[in-house]
């Protein structure tokens, strides 16, 4: 398997319903079948086409660069799910037969650890690693700078378990080379509600990759997934893995155009001078909408029922927030998260917020970070002009002192980027989900985002 304080409850819950509201029929929550529900039919169908070979391998055109997922519950690359499956592909493991202890590694001077992210020197080892081994972009020109408290923000959230951070660190001197992390979530995959793990923040250091700890650490994380009762995860790549459940691509909309231009980011030519960049891409001082504002604590409740509401309508593959992870997640921090909301004659009409993220700059010697602003969930009334609630965000983000603003083309966004002067990027995210059979999702019916 490739996120407030505390300790998160063993449970073996990974299911639920949610009951149908009386509203109208638009805005009905599909009440979601368990995920033990398995009529025979769908299984038989669905086994026939995952069926395997004697030797173990999955049927399908997984190459030889993926070996690892052969024997991983995921649906190969030439498997075609039907279209009502929606199953788990095993069945969950009685967790006394989970093995105790983590699979042997590579190395003799290696050892798996738990990193507590509260010891400052443990935070500050995770920090570095990531600066100087985490994702970075093709041309090599920037590489993702997560911030200590932004991690924690990420980390510690609701029920969060502290032994799914997992670390690999040498023995002798004791430096960690390798990391994971899972937090739990609940999402709706079409009509069923499955508690999971969102696995991220998959590290290695780059003179270790030899020894492919990639897979340990997947495999280890799982362990300790597996131990707390959940047998699910979705993930999230910019590479192409044998069971992709959905392919999105990043949109730009430019806030600094001069110094994306002076990086490299995005670059100025005879028909499009710095000049007329500058005046395209200029935005209002201030948010135009009447009503618009920061969120508040007061707006958790609201806040909560209404989204909830919006995904489970709108989307095949979605998150389900609590009032505490919505508190968690979207009360604004300075310099990580933002969030505002339409209030008009008492009532929210609308809601929207974006996470803060910089880059490390690598091949410029007048600028060291690029800050971006990625979007991150929202919803609106139907009479709400929402181009431009989304327009007075971006405002906002400028006055973050953000440099970019960055999207996926899922959720609503197709109907809103052109018009925002969003341009396409030369970046995909792929979505995956682990020990989980379904139809692919189209990035139209897909809400979750994973920092």
């Amino acid at each position: 398997m490739p996120h407030q304080q505390g300790k998160g409850k063993k449970t073996t819950k990974k299911s639920k319903k949610i009951t149908k509201k009386e509203e109208t029929e638009e805005e009905k929550i599909i009440e979601l079948k368990p995920k033990e529900l398995v009529k025979e039919e769908e299984k038989s169908e669905f086994l026939q086409a995952i069926k395997k070979e004697e030797d173990g391998k999955t049927i399908g055109d997984i190459d030889n660069d993926h070996k690892f997922w052969k024997y991983e519950p995921v649906t190969g690359t030439g498997v075609i799910v039907p279209q009502k499956y929606n199953n788990p592909i095993q069945p969950d493991i009685p967790i006394e037969k989970v093995p105790k202890v983590p699979a042997p590694l590579p190395n003799e001077n290696m050892e798996y650890c738990i990193v507590n992210i509260d010891n400052e020197k443990e935070m500050e080892e995770v920090y570095i690693l990531l600066k100087e081994n985490y994702v970075e972009d093709d041309d090599a020109t920037l590489r993702f700078d997560y911030q200590k408290e932004f991690i924690k923000w990420c980390l510690k959230v609701p029920g969060y378990y502290p032994s799914w951070f997992v670390g690999i660190r040498q023995k002798d001197s004791h430096e960690l080379i390798g990391f994971i992390t899972g937090v739990p979530s609940s999402i709706k995959i079409y009509d069923r509600i499955v508690d999971v793990a969102e696995i991220n923040f998959l590290c290695v250091r780059k003179d270790m990759r030899k020894f492919k700890l990639a897979p340990q650490l997947i495999k280890e994380v799982t362990r300790q997934v597996h131990l707390t009762g959940l047998f699910q995860a979705v993930y999230t790549s910019g590479t192409e893995l044998p069971n992709v459940v959905c392919t999105t691509q990043y949109f730009h909309r430019p806030l600094n155009p001069k110094k994306l231009d002076a990086i490299g980011f995005s670059t100025c030519n005879q028909r499009l001078t710095l000049q007329r960049a500058l005046k395209l891409y200029k935005l209002p001082e201030q948010p135009n909408s009447i009503g618009f504002r920061q969120m508040e604590e007061k707006d958790v409740d609201i806040v909560t029922e209404k989204l909830n509401r919006f995904l489970h309508t709108h989307y095949d593959l979605t998150v389900l927030f609590s009032k505490e992870m919505v508190a968690h997640t979207f009360l604004s921090r300075d310099g990580i998260i933002k969030s505002y909301v339409l209030e008009q004659n008492g009532v929210i009409k609308a809601f929207g917020a974006f996470y803060i993220l910089p880059s490390s700059i690598l091949n410029s010697y007048e600028y060291s970070e690029l800050y971006i602003a990625y979007q991150y969930y929202y919803f609106y009334d139907k009479d709400v002009d929402f181009k431009q609630f989304f327009k007075d965000i971006l405002i906002c983000a400028v006055q973050n002192h953000c440099d970019v603003f960055n999207c996926l083309n899922i959720s609503e966004n197709q109907q809103y980027l052109a018009d925002l002067l969003f341009v396409p990027g030369d970046g995909y995210l792929k979505y995956y989900l682990y020990n989980w059979a379904c139809p692919k999702v189209e990035p139209n019916k897909l809400a979750i985002i994973l920092q």
